[in-house]
């Protein structure tokens, strides 16, 4: 949709009327990258020693396809990992884990903490673990922290906030 106009009453009238979303995507760390960078080389590495012992055969052709579906599978999850506030629900996902938690439910939002349990949506270390009514713990590490805290904090303000 695209508006367009001079006269100040109707810019704010459109203002108004844009759906306000705020989407961020995780932010990654070395650590993570390790992670994720090596799981893939060791998924690759056994590729190129069965080629090169038995060549293109049959098992080769059944591993690889295996290995490079689960290599496809954590590149998913490394690049599509985001988190989105709008509709006063915090919307999430991970490759194919998705989610939404209503802001209104959330009693306390712990910061610069790595979750040891609970649903982990996050490729980094020191992130939000946040605790509501209605979810287990949820883990996210947005890029933008500080931002991304101020506009759930808008619709909840009553929320905790622990350092």
């Amino acid at each position: 949709m695209h508006f367009k106009s001079s006269h100040p009453r109707e810019i704010f009238f459109i203002s108004l009327c844009k759906k306000t979303a705020m989407k961020v995507p995780s932010r990654r760390d070395n650590f993570f990258r390790f992670l994720i960078f090596g799981s893939i080389t060791l998924i690759i590495i056994p590729l190129i020693v069965i080629y090169s012992n038995e060549g293109f055969s049959n098992s080769f052709f059944i591993a690889s396809v295996l290995l490079m579906l689960i290599a496809g599978f954590i590149l998913w999850m490394w690049h599509s990992t985001f988190y989105e506030v709008k509709e006063n629900k915090i919307f999430y996902q991970s490759g194919p884990i998705k989610g939404k938690l209503p802001i209104e439910n959330i009693q306390t939002i712990q910061l610069n903490k790595t979750a040891l349990v609970g649903l982990k949506i996050g490729m980094a270390r020191k992130g939000m673990i946040i605790q509501s009514t209605s979810h287990n713990d949820l883990y996210i590490t947005p890029s933008k922290a500080n931002i991304f805290l101020k506009e759930i904090l808008k619709i909840n303000p009553n929320i905790q906030v622990t350092i």
